[in-house]
């Protein structure tokens, strides 16, 4: 009797014990004192980018970069609702669909047995495009694995009873969003409409914030919508919990095979690298497509760089294999002439994209209530300085205070 009175109870209030519990945890970790190491963690990295090429920030050998036993990705469909153009899913030459029951049970299998607890529901798709949402959530919830998910957002309304049912499995949402203006928004991502967007927000904040769900939004920073950050952090900040760590903003790169609007959209060209010894390369985050070939790359829109295949061979021999070698050994010599989409993948230098996130994040916590001029202003001021090859410091300090 006390042991389903206490299940009532529990059940019953589990939002505001989700809300209470994350708030005593943020409180004790985001404080003043976090932000101010924080602080001269970022003026560590200027000084590293002054002094530091990018090339003398790449491992030597795959070997240097951890593996992460405990993340994968899981490609439960490769279709999405939109073609955003810095995406363009519709240049994907695999075949459309989603993961079958019997590929997604020995997947999750595979991901377990390898010591899997976490997986992301998304490479070029977006998981609320899959109608059988629910039927995923339910093996997850079997193999004791959970889930985040990224999304446009526009089929919401579809999914939220499921992600009420589940919020033990998929506990949180990101939002990519790209502007805050109709007219931004609905060309950056191509086929959405503003209306829905803002619409299947409002539900999300009614509903399922409401019940214990945590929501993220994240901005891909472009020229096309660079001049609308701050008026964007206004707008958007009644989305999430927590301002200062619920958003990020990150340089737009090649993720799409056709880098045309990356080479107009780039934002900071100083930073811009050809994406050598790239952490994906060493295994690091499997990806299991619809299929069950496993291949190391988000970007990988026509199968060309699957090492193996899940429903033949474990997660550890795979990323043994004779493939995965040759294509280590290639970025190791610098020759990717074999491997088209590596030799056209081209990246920011991460230190960039850590200063500049993170500063508008600090900013975030220390002036939570200023108006879009002055996060404007200061975003401003940041890609200027980032742009000039003599990042002083001292100049940075400034900008910070």
């Amino acid at each position: 009797m006390l042991k389903d009175k206490l299940k009532f109870f529990l059940k019953k209030n589990y939002p505001a014990l989700v809300r209470k519990y994350r708030d005593y945890s943020i409180s004790k970790s985001f404080n003043h004192n976090y932000w101010e190491k924080k602080k001269d963690s970022f003026i560590g990295i200027v000084n590293d980018l002054k002094n530091k090429p990018f090339d003398e920030t790449l491992p030597k050998n795959f070997n240097e970069i951890k593996i992460k036993h405990d993340r994968a990705t899981l490609e439960i469909n490769n279709t999405c609702n939109l073609d955003c153009i810095m995406c363009k899913t519709s240049l994907s030459t695999r075949k459309k669909g989603k993961m079958d029951s019997e590929t997604l049970n020995v997947a999750l299998e595979r991901l377990k047995e390898a010591g899997v607890t976490h997986v992301t529901l998304h490479t070029i798709g977006d998981p609320l495009a899959n109608p059988r949402l629910k039927e995923v959530f339910i093996e997850l919830r079997k193999y004791n694995i959970k889930c985040s998910i990224s999304t446009n957002g526009l089929l919401l309304y579809k999914h939220v009873d499921t992600l009420k049912e589940f919020l033990d499995i998929c506990p949180s949402i990101r939002f990519s969003i790209d502007g805050v203006n109709k007219e931004t928004y609905e060309k950056i991502r191509a086929k959405g409409k503003w209306e829905d967007l803002i619409t299947n927000l409002d539900l999300c904040n009614n509903e399922l914030r409401t019940k214990g769900l945590s929501t993220d939004i994240n901005m891909t920073v472009s020229k096309d919508n660079f001049n609308e950050i701050g008026e964007f952090i206004v707008f958007f900040k009644k989305y999430i919990s927590y301002p200062f760590m619920d958003f990020s903003f990150n340089f737009v790169n090649s993720l799409s095979p056709d880098n045309t609007y990356f080479n107009e959209a780039n934002t900071i060209p100083e930073h811009t690298h050809i994406n050598k010894m790239c952490h994906l390369v060493s295994g690091k985050v499997p990806y299991i497509l619809i299929d069950g070939k496993l291949s190391v790359c988000c970007r990988d829109y026509s199968g060309e760089l699957i090492i193996g295949d899940i429903n033949k061979s474990s997660l550890n021999a795979v990323r043994s294999s004779k493939k995965l070698k040759s294509l280590q050994k290639a970025h190791t010599n610098g020759n990717l002439e074999n491997y088209p989409l590596c030799k056209t993948c081209f990246i920011i230098d991460d230190r960039i994209n850590i200063v500049f996130s993170g500063v508008l994040q600090y900013l975030l916590f220390m002036h939570p209530d200023e108006k879009a001029e002055y996060f404007q202003s200061k975003a401003d001021e940041l890609i200027e300085f980032l742009r000039n090859k003599e990042l002083s410091t001292e100049k940075f300090t400034k900008l910070l205070n």
